[in-house]
């Protein structure tokens, strides 16, 4: 892009086919700007982000908030290398503090005053440092790009019981390489492919992944002289079954956008392919962006053109500053 200054606001729901008002919400807002050194392509970048999402009937609410800082010079003409860091807080705690255990279900029905037998006297965690590295290549003749970046690098623990010597659950890191590279130009028309692949542990016997490849196609509309776009994406989410061990596709993702002079409106579907589709009657929920550009002249960034850059498609596709 071309723009000195952004602003990003991202809402979505989860899982409403089935847990009705008690889904998944994500919140999402993000600043970045950059400051542009001597030669062209070199520059600071720097930014912030909150996100805050809030779950179930007792509303488990997660808190982020993350300051980003980057630097991007290029190696010749046509490539340039960008490396990053993000440095935050994360905090989990509940909103609605009225558990019911088994053991407080009698004949005659629920009874508080009953022993349940938990020692549950936390309801928030602590608020844990959290630390996130990137690094990215980006050729501007071929129109390629590819990165890696490995978040929760320090494992902050996350523990409503506190952490003792026998109680140490310590986050997972999470690797993500994505890469994004242009397919064919055909007149207004662009045609590009990417494909974020994330991995993270959750167990010493467990290892998660998941690869989201996608297609998007890219329409200039407007005037010559402008930058107007529109775009329709078409992907998909390719994961693993637990249960079966067997390579699965998990959902079909759908966005578009719209970018004009100076926002841009993006939407976000996930349909429903796993083992609880049927439940769910195929829904997951929409994802609504939108995202302002402040101040926007020619400056020294060259980048590749991000087809889709508001949509997340869930909220940890978006945690990486380019």
């Amino acid at each position: 892009t071309k723009d000195k200054h952004r602003l990003s606001f991202k809402y979505k729901e989860q899982w409403n086919g089935i847990l009705k008002s008690n889904d998944y919400k994500t919140a999402f807002f993000s600043y970045d700007s950059q400051k542009c050194l001597g030669q062209t392509g070199e520059y600071f970048g720097y930014g912030m982000s909150l996100l805050g999402d809030e779950a179930g009937t007792h509303n488990l609410r997660t808190f982020s908030g993350n300051l980003s800082l980057a630097y991007r010079r290029p190696i010749n003409r046509n490539n340039f290398i960008a490396g990053g860091v993000q440095v935050g807080v994360l905090q989990s705690y509940f909103g609605n503090k009225d558990f019911r255990f088994d053991t407080q279900f009698g004949s005659s029905g629920f009874n508080p005053s009953a022993n349940n037998f938990e020692n549950f006297e936390r309801f928030s965690t602590d608020p844990m440092l959290d630390i996130s590295l990137g690094t990215d290549y980006y050729n501007s003749n071929h129109d390629f790009q590819i990165g890696i970046a490995a978040f929760h690098i320090n494992r902050p623990s996350i523990s409503f019981l506190g952490v003792t010597r026998d109680n140490d659950p310590r986050v997972e890191t999470r690797w993500v390489i994505h890469s994004d590279f242009k397919i064919k130009n055909i007149r207004k028309n662009q045609f590009r492919f990417r494909f974020p692949f994330m991995l993270q542990k959750f167990n010493p016997n467990i290892l998660y992944w998941q690869l989201l490849p996608s297609l998007v196609w890219n329409r200039k509309i407007g005037l010559r002289n402008t930058n107007n776009t529109a775009s329709i994406s078409i992907g998909s989410r390719i994961t693993k079954d637990a249960p079966k061990q067997t390579i699965i596709v998990d959902s079909a993702i759908l966005s578009a956008e719209v970018t004009m002079n100076f926002f841009a409106v993006g939407i976000t579907y996930e349909i429903n392919l796993s083992t609880s589709a049927r439940a769910s009657n195929f829904r997951t929920g929409p994802e609504l962006s939108l995202l302002f550009f402040i101040d926007k002249k020619n400056t020294c960034v060259v980048c590749p053109t991000m087809a889709n850059p508001v949509s997340s498609k869930s909220k940890y596709y978006n945690n990486y500053n380019y």
